[in-house]
């Protein structure tokens, strides 16, 4: 099979295209034919190495999570969706590829009323986002959230999923941005790069962090005791967190269990209108394009999921 990844840790320059024997799926797991695959922040970070101590890659090392594709097989004592049956989740690891392994709790059947680039752009950032809200944080009805990084995917998502809960919903923006935020649903959109978080607000419930940084260290400031701060990032001082009674998590190794169900209303809601997602920019199975996709989102600007192209 195709497939794009890496033969050691480095930059972008990495990235080359393989020719790959077809994984065969071991007990309790499926092989899915991939249609769609999308680029992850955390792809980034496997590629660098800087997630090797935790998740070291055997090489040559396929990237990437999200996918949707269709089941063409299962091994012993897997469940889940039958053979032929449309799918999308995440992948055990190796989405970039023609063929990828995963696990029944980790997919959920793809509704007809989305493609395969609108599911494949919902798995990780989606999954993250309602862990954040609702794992972590436990967010309850009218309570108020502050959403740094309002434009990145796991931003959009929570602040879509905060808003159905029944909260308030503060986020930060780039200038470019606020519409685009605004319209997600957020109360107040706050410019981070002229406006202080502290005269748009006095106090927060819940802050969900895809950012890090200064932005991170002024809202738990805000943040009053019994409040909850979620990183999905390098999470800020865990003195000052503890010293103001906030109490701090990061989401970033995310258990499985459950995933299934999540992906299956995350669905359920986009293809409701409930929920909107946002797709960037699409490009093919090609080490070329996927150096460009990783170059795009290094540059942490980009707004929307990119989305490969893997089969029809």
């Amino acid at each position: 099979m195709q497939a794009v990844g890496i033969a050691d840790y480095g930059d972008v320059d990495m990235l080359t295209q393989l020719t790959l024997p077809v994984p065969q799926p071991g007990p309790g797991q499926l092989l899915v034919r991939v249609q769609s695959a999308g680029v992850n922040p955390v792809d980034l970070l496997m590629r660098q190495g800087a997630m090797r101590t935790v998740m070291p890659l055997p090489m040559p090392a396929v990237l990437g999570l999200d996918l949707a594709g269709i089941v063409v097989a299962k091994g012993e004592g897997a469940g889940g969706p039958a053979i032929g049956e449309p799918v999308f989740g995440r992948a055990l690891l190796g989405s970039m590829a023609e063929f990828a392994l995963t696990t029944p709790e980790s997919i959920a059947p793809r509704p007809s009323a989305l493609t395969a680039e609108q599911a494949a752009s919902l798995p990780t950032a989606g999954i993250a986002a309602w862990h954040a809200l609702h794992s972590y944080a436990a967010l309850a009805q009218a309570e108020t959230v502050l959403v740094l990084g309002g434009a990145s995917m796991v931003g959009q998502f929570a602040i879509q999923l905060a808003k159905a809960t029944g909260a308030k919903v503060f986020a930060t923006a780039s200038a470019q941005n606020l519409a685009h935020v605004r319209s997600l649903g957020a109360d107040q959109v706050i410019d981070y790069t002229n406006e202080d978080l502290a005269s748009a607000m006095t106090t927060v419930d819940v802050v969900i962090d895809c950012v890090s940084g200064p932005t991170a260290a002024q809202a738990l400031s805000l943040a009053h005791s019994g409040a909850r701060f979620v990183s999905l990032g390098q999470p800020p001082d865990e003195a000052l967190a503890q010293a103001r009674g906030v109490k701090l998590d990061r989401v970033f190794k995310m258990n499985r269990s459950g995933d299934s169900a999540i992906l299956a209303r995350l669905a359920d809601d986009l293809v409701a209108g409930r929920l909107k997602t946002e797709i960037a920019w699409t490009c093919e199975l090609q080490a070329q394009d996927l150096r460009e996709a990783h170059r795009r989102l290094a540059t942490r600007h980009q707004r929307g999921k990119t989305i490969v192209h893997v089969s029809r």
